[in-house]
């Protein structure tokens, strides 16, 4: 008789074969190696000049893909040295710490790790000269070409401010003599002058005054021969310009001093006497004021030694305090209250003999600018204050304009064209 263990021995070799088979049977999966996806990051994040004092640290404008930087005045572009950063893994060429000539436009090209590109476009310019008086603030400004900004275009000529820009009504040099015709524009956002189509104007004829009214520009012109003088509004955003004659100004062939306000034109010729012009009523009244400004000195001479500005809602006369003599003593100052008609000595002035070159009103403060030194009175306070005038002052020409802000100016002949704003 068989033992029944060697059957139960036989069962289990036979489970033990059919797991060890099934062990057999399975197959070992290697997994596919992933490559990494290269990165298209290609940004110029920084760019400066590091080595200049103080640094400067560049505009970068990510959508335009240009970068703008300006530098002190008196720096080289021709050997400049930026550092740059661009995104991890990108590299730029050229490299950041390389000498680069940027007298003119540069571009940078940033490589990403994926061999992708982009271009950046380098613009560096040197900062404008800017003088600085305590008071004032001079920056010279480009100057425009094609005209004659000398004697012809200091009394005759004209600068209006106007929705942002200047313009400027020049004369043209001719064969038979000058010949007002010319029309520039300025755009101080950019320091840059466009010359315009020509205007119809002709050679005796001569600006007198010039000012701008509710957005829309004036110019008083004269013609030579003529005791009128013609107020036309001028149309600049017209290839040519439009000039609409309004009217004439009474008798004033020779308009001597000139001052805007609050919509009112005053106007002193010396052959006319007083007037007042209302723009937003179009009259061409013309009144008489019996009363002089105290002492000030009026008639043939006025344009020598009285000037007449608005300022703070007051019509502000400057003038020498001997009408009579030819030595120029003293200056007084007097406020009139057009609306009162009511005349007011103001703080004594500190000029003495020297004539102011130019008067002009920024704000609520009235600014004689002399040879050597500039006054200017707080019509706030009714004090005086004296500030040293910037070597670009000296000889400037009468021509000048202001934004509200700001005087705009041409110096003498022309030579240059500058900025004159408070600090």
């Amino acid at each position: 008789m068989k033992s029944p263990v060697s059957f139960f021995t036989v069962l289990l070799y036979l489970l033990l074969f059919g797991v060890i088979s099934c062990k057999k049977k399975e197959t070992t999966v290697t997994p596919t190696p992933v490559t990494p996806t290269k990165s298209s990051a290609k940004d110029l994040k920084t760019f400066a000049f590091n080595t200049l004092t103080p640094a400067v640290t560049a505009t970068i404008d990510a959508t335009a893909k240009t970068v703008k930087a300006e530098v002190p005045t008196g720096t080289d572009l021709t050997k400049l040295v930026p550092t740059l950063t661009v995104s991890e893994k990108a590299t730029v060429s050229p490299a950041t710490g390389v000498v680069q000539d940027f007298s003119k436009a540069v571009t940078y090209t940033v490589t990403a790790e994926d061999a992708s590109t982009q271009v950046y476009t380098v613009t560096i310019v040197v900062s404008t000269p800017i003088v600085n008086t305590g008071l004032l603030k001079m920056t010279q400004k480009a100057t425009v070409s094609g005209a004659d900004i000398g004697s012809y275009l200091a009394n005759d000529g004209a600068l209006l401010a106007n929705n942002g820009k200047i313009y400027l009504l020049a004369y043209s040099k001719t064969n038979s003599g000058s010949t007002l015709d010319r029309l520039y524009q300025y755009d101080p956002a950019t320091d840059n002058w466009v010359k315009k189509s020509d205007i119809a104007l002709n050679r005796r004829n001569r600006i007198e005054l010039a000012f701008t009214h509710n957005g829309k520009s004036y110019v008083g012109v004269g013609f030579s021969g003529d005791a009128k003088n013609t107020i036309s509004e001028c149309d600049f955003t017209k290839e040519p310009a439009v000039f609409t004659t309004l009217g004439v100004l009474g008798n004033a062939s020779s308009v001597a001093q000139y001052s805007y306000d609050a919509g009112k034109l005053y106007y002193y010729s010396t052959n006319g006497g007083w007037g007042v012009l209302n723009l937003d009523k179009n009259e061409l009244a013309s009144f008489k004021i019996d009363t002089y400004p105290g002492n000030a000195r009026l008639g043939s001479n006025s344009d020598k030694g009285l000037f007449m500005r608005a300022c703070n809602g007051k019509l502000l006369f400057l003038g020498t305090a001997d009408k009579d003599s030819k030595a120029l003593t003293s200056f007084e100052l007097t406020e009139f209250d057009y609306a009162g008609k009511k005349w007011t000595s103001k703080a004594s002035s500190p000029l003495a003999k020297e004539v102011p070159v130019a008067v002009f009103v920024i704000g609520k403060k009235l600014y004689a600018q002399g040879y050597s030194e500039t006054f200017i009175y707080d019509s706030d306070t009714d004090k005086w204050a004296t500030v040293k005038s910037p070597s670009q002052f000296v000889n400037p020409a009468y021509l000048n304009v202001s934004d509200g802000k700001s005087i705009y100016y041409f110096s003498v002949n022309g030579v240059g064209f500058y900025q004159l704003s408070p600090n």
